[in-house]
């Protein structure tokens, strides 16, 4: 799948897309990246295919979080055991793995404030004006995948 079908992917879910630099995960390629993120399969088409090498056919995609939650799990930092026993997160909601082995719990709810690791130790929450990487995106230790599709 080409990162263009992925982003066309998610955002036929209703998740608001934009892009990021290639192999990145914190390099929004615009500022205002909060507002002009979009479901519109024509724009997202113009995005990863711009002719005039402003965005490239490689570039990761941007999922906003605003108006849901993500808690966001990183196993560097005992994140999973926090995810799994002090949160009690169970594998029925959407949930993405990340090339490091973490855990991204999508959840509908009213918007939070972001954090990192005030929740629990290796948690971080991703909500209002927040971003993760969707499914499809890559870095060099490995890509973003859909691990249960709730």
């Amino acid at each position: 799948m080409t990162m263009l079908e992925a982003a066309l992917a998610w955002a036929a879910r209703g998740f608001r897309v934009f892009p990021l630099r290639a192999g990145t995960k914190d390099q929004p390629l615009f500022e205002g990246w909060q507002h002009f993120a979009t479901t519109d399969p024509v724009q997202i088409a113009t995005w990863w295919s711009d002719p005039f090498g402003i965005v490239s056919p490689e570039h990761n995609i941007g999922c906003v979080t605003t108006g849901m939650v993500v808690v966001d799990a990183d196993p560097k930092k005992d994140g999973l055991a926090s995810a799994f026993g002090r949160l009690a997160l169970g594998l029925d909601t959407l949930i993405v793995r990340t090339p490091s082995g973490g855990l991204h719990f999508y959840f509908n709810g009213p918007d939070s404030a972001n954090s990192v690791g005030l929740l629990a130790p290796g948690v971080d929450v991703r909500s209002h004006n927040g971003y993760v990487l969707a499914p499809g995106s890559r870095r060099a230790d490995g890509a973003y995948t859909l691990e249960v599709d709730e």
